[in-house]
């Protein structure tokens, strides 16, 4: 995505949609160096796409409106990847991100398991109405510039360092080792599936024991999955619902599914619409 300050707003709004269609969320900043005009135009422009319904503004950045999850662009054969997307990578909408994180409360300290979990949610977290103060511990190293790049004393982001996996997340046993020495009231992990017979699942086997480790370490634990990746598992195991205790998803699922998670005691979450629990 080239551009300059000589192109057509329509042209430069476009790329600005393209990209969010393609990752969820977008910053400013990065916007301005790969688009190359400055951040005010940047921001005049998503301004103007939030002002036609296209995007949702956030602090720093947009995200894309709340409804379904993306989907391939027109262009796209099906079941391929979009451009920028990593395999087995869960792409969140705003909905969900903020029903994590009004799972939070001030002085809580979080882990977000996952490469396209963490981003959409960390820039929920950034949003002022997030509870402070508040430690994050992110294992994708976009989302933790995304909060690195907040000047908010009451936000606090911790590396647990380790090796990229080629979808963007800490792995090896320096994120194992630094998720272990700690103690977090939420661990939130991304799934690629969830089972019929409750399997937890993620999309590599080189985050299994990254998710292992986060939900040994925290209070509680949180998957956040599409509906249409409930009875449906991805590659690798990391554990059960006898290891949860939410499931955050994007549309009510099956009476089965249902009755399945409440005999495990797992609290259910759809996001956008009213909690009973």
């Amino acid at each position: 995505m080239t551009t300059d300050p000589a192109v057509e707003p329509s042209a430069r709004r476009d790329a600005i949609l393209d990209e969010i269609a393609r990752r969820g969320s977008v910053r400013v900043g990065e916007l301005a160096g790969r688009l190359r005009v400055s951040p005010l135009t940047v921001r005049r422009d998503i301004g103007a796409l939030a002002a036609a319904g296209r995007v949702r503004k956030v602090h720093g950045g947009a995200v894309q409106v709340e409804g379904s999850w993306p989907r391939a662009r027109p262009s796209e054969a099906p079941g391929t990847d979009a451009p920028d997307e990593r395999p087995g990578e869960t792409v969140v909408t705003a909905a969900v991100a903020r029903a994590v994180v009004d799972l939070l409360a001030p002085g809580d300290a979080v882990v977000l398991v996952g490469a396209g979990v963490t981003e959409q949610v960390a820039h929920a977290l950034a949003e002022r109405r997030a509870p402070r103060p508040l430690t994050v511990v992110p294992t994708s190293l976009r989302a933790a510039l995304l909060l690195a790049g907040e000047r908010d004393r009451g936000l606090v982001t911790l590396l647990p360092g380790g090796e990229q996996s080629p979808r963007g997340m800490l792995v090896g046993p320096v994120a194992e080792e630094t998720l272990a020495s700690l103690h977090v009231d939420l661990a939130v992990v991304e799934l690629a599936g969830l089972g019929p017979d409750g399997r937890l699942t993620v999309g590599a086997f080189d985050e299994v024991a990254v998710c292992r480790t986060a939900q040994r370490a925290a209070a509680r634990t949180v998957a956040v999955v599409p509906a249409d990746r409930i009875d449906r598992p991805g590659l690798a195991r990391w554990g059960g619902l006898a290891d949860l205790d939410v499931l955050v998803t994007d549309a009510p699922p099956s009476s089965e599914v249902v009755a399945r998670l409440a005999a495990a005691d797992v609290r259910l979450v759809v996001a956008g619409e009213p909690d009973t629990d």
